[in-house]
């Protein structure tokens, strides 16, 4: 299982919400779908042998919406010498 966040686009309204969380019950794959109106993201926990990233974005366009997977970047570490 794989969880992807992906920032979303043409979100009008809290109901879009909904709409895009029933994602969980039209494509094979995904386990769960969280999605947030006010920060237009969403996160989905799906099965990378069954599913893309592509594939997500395509059914979230089909819905009316736009969809951009969040590049995880790897946090800095700062070593500190001592003295």
């Amino acid at each position: 299982m794989k969880t992807q966040e992906f920032t979303l686009s043409n979100l009008t309204c809290p109901s879009c919400e909904e709409h895009i969380e029933e994602l969980e019950n039209i494509l094979a794959g995904v386990r769960s779908v969280k999605a947030n109106y006010k920060k237009s993201i969403m996160d989905v926990t799906y099965d990378e042998s069954k599913l893309s990233d592509g594939e997500i974005i395509e059914a979230v366009q089909d819905m009316g919406y736009g969809a951009q997977p969040v590049e995880i970047k790897p946090k800095k570490r700062f070593w500190h010498k001592k003295k």
